[in-house]
């Protein structure tokens, strides 16, 4: 969890200063590469869960936090933090990636999980977040 709170709040102060040319270019590379990160390993979850029989991978909990939409978001989200392009699919799919890991919280707090995966939303839960007030707090100006 402390990992995730790390790299959460590295993203949100980075990410949160649209004047800053130097911080915006570290900003962009560090959600690009989380993004990416995030969304290949939903990739793999999503093809673990539907095209294997594999016991532990079929209805893993996982994919709400780490998805295939974060693939998208690997693109956009540095668009948007440099340039200000693609604002409403960044925002719409930020959104959705940050709506499925509160969601993924709270499926343990009102233990409809059945998932030990508590420490793993912990990690994955601050950073989505944090690029979700990043893109809120960036608005739809450009930041360059």
């Amino acid at each position: 969890m402390l990992t995730g709170l790390f790299i959460g709040a590295l993203l949100f102060w980075l990410g949160g200063a649209p004047e800053e040319r130097g911080k915006s270019i570290v900003a962009a590379i560090l959600a690009g590469i989380w993004a990416a990160a995030c969304g290949i390993l939903g990739v793999i979850l999503t093809l673990l869960w539907t095209v294997t029989d594999h016991r532990f991978a079929h209805q893993n909990e996982n994919v709400l936090l780490f998805n295939p939409l974060w693939l998208i978001l690997a693109v956009a989200l540095p668009m948007y933090i440099l340039r200000g392009r693609l604002p409403r699919t960044t925002q719409w799919v930020m959104y959705a990636v940050a709506g499925l890991s509160i969601l993924a919280l709270l499926a343990h707090v009102v233990t409809l999980s059945r998932q030990s995966n508590l420490p793993i939303v912990g990690f994955a839960l601050p950073p989505a977040i944090a690029l979700a007030l990043v893109v809120i707090r960036r608005g739809t100006r450009p930041a360059i």
